[in-house]
């Protein structure tokens, strides 16, 4: 059954890429990197020749492709890789818990889950060239490197440089060295994590060489610093998430049926809170599913953030 969603993942990600890449109408942000990457490839530079509030590496990345792909027919073939990459980020990522986790010993289809997790992810953002799908892409295969065994330093500085790559994609990305750090600290000890922000450092010692050639700090500074604050990082990444529990009738009626349901669920010696862990994300999970019916998307989609962060 496995080879079987293996073959149906590849038939999506191909007629996905062959197919809906030549359908669409763009009126929204789809030509945005593009044309700053299609800038660089006509001699320019970014912060001293045209305004760009991100670090450059998205800006670079699709003008490698924009040079290396034929001419004629471009566009499409920009959104045939756009659609590859997408794919690229969901191999990374489901394969690297499938080695943690073992998916065949819980019975789960590892490439079921793949053509699943790329199906959705097209329905909720459109396949352009767009700074956080890179930082994703980076970022995931970050991840599927952790998931090796060997512990060479070729590895290690491999992750550093994905790390920083994704790290300089937006603003927003630059926690992600400092937490891979943390884990390699954790998982693998000093000796390792040393090494790893060794190389980190080395990529963003080339890293600024470059940003100093092509258009000096100060214009880099005015142009990439001034919009994204600690507070915005709280609020984005914590309040906006837990803001649906200010609601306190739908917070205690979640609690009570989740008291309710251990209660008259419990067995013998039975841990209670462990059982409560395992049905309150259930019943947020049902409860995102009402908001929905109620078109409160939004909200609903929070409580179902909620909800995994708690099954995790």
């Amino acid at each position: 059954m496995n080879t079987i969603y293996k073959y149906l993942f590849f038939f999506i990600v191909l007629f996905y890429a062959i197919v809906l890449s030549q359908f669409g109408f763009e009126n929204w942000d789809t030509g945005y990197i593009t044309s700053f990457s299609w800038r660089i490839l006509n001699g320019q530079n970014p912060y001293s020749d045209f305004f760009y509030k991100f670090p450059p590496v998205s800006i670079y990345w699709h003008a490698f492709w924009l040079k290396i792909l034929p001419e004629n027919g471009q566009y499409y073939f920009t959104r045939l890789v756009n659609y590859i990459l997408f794919a690229l980020q969901v191999f990374f990522t489901v394969s690297a818990f499938d080695k943690w986790f073992d998916f065949k010993s819980l019975k789960i289809h590892k490439w079921a889950i793949m053509c699943l997790g790329f199906t959705i992810s097209l329905l909720n953002f459109p396949a352009f060239a767009w700074n956080t799908i890179d930082g994703l892409l980076f970022a995931s295969a970050a991840l599927y490197l952790m998931t090796f065994r060997n512990k060479d330093l070729l590895r290690i500085a491999t992750i550093a440089l994905f790390c920083v790559l994704s790290a300089l994609t937006k603003q927003s990305f630059y926690l992600i060295p400092l937490l891979f750090l943390a884990w390699i600290f954790i998982q693998n000890g000093f000796k390792h994590s040393l090494f790893y922000l060794l190389f980190v450092t080395i990529f963003v010692a080339i890293y600024a060489c470059f940003i100093y050639e092509i258009s000096g700090f100060d214009k880099y500074a005015q142009l990439t610093t001034g919009e994204t604050h600690l507070g915005g990082l709280i609020y984005v990444g914590f309040h906006e998430y837990h803001a649906f529990f200010s609601n306190i009738y739908i917070t205690l009626s979640i609690l009570l049926v989740s008291i309710l349901l251990v209660w008259f669920t419990r067995k013998q010696q039975a841990n209670l809170v462990q059982n409560f862990a395992r049905i309150f994300p259930i019943l947020l999970f049902a409860t995102a599913l009402i908001m929905c019916f109620l078109n409160e998307f939004r909200i609903a989609s929070r409580i179902a953030f909620v909800a995994l962060a708690i099954i995790v």
